[in-house]
C-alpha cells in the first residue's frame, strides 16, 4: 500500500482496515501501522482519526477480540450466537 500512487490518507484508510480484518484487531492494527505511515509526511491528528475509524469496522468480525470476550463473557459460543 506504501508504493502505490495515490493519496496517503487513502492508502491508510484501506491497509488499516484490512489488517484490522486480518488480525482482529483494531489497537494491535494501530499499533502495527504506526510506525510506517509518519515518515509519509501525514500530520498526526489526521492519521489519528483515520486510523481509529478504518480500524473500527472490521473489528465485529468473528474473530475479533471483542467479539470473543463478550461471548466469553455471555457464556455463549459463535454458533449459538
Amino acid at each position: 500500500m506504501l508504493s502505490l500512487d495515490m493519496s496517503p490518507l487513502l492508502a491508510l484508510l484501506s491497509s488499516v482496515s484490512v489488517i484490522a480484518g486480518i488480525i482482529g484487531s483494531s489497537s494491535g492494527c494501530q499499533k502495527i501501522m504506526r510506525q510506517s505511515y509518519p515518515r509519509l509526511g501525514i500530520q498526526t491528528d489526521a492519521l489519528h482519526r483515520v486510523a481509529a475509524m478504518a480500524s473500527g469496522g472490521p473489528d465485529s468480525l468473528p474473530h475479533s477480540n471483542g467479539v470473543i470476550a463478550v461471548l466469553a463473557i455471555m457464556g455463549s459460543k459463535h454458533n449459538e450466537s
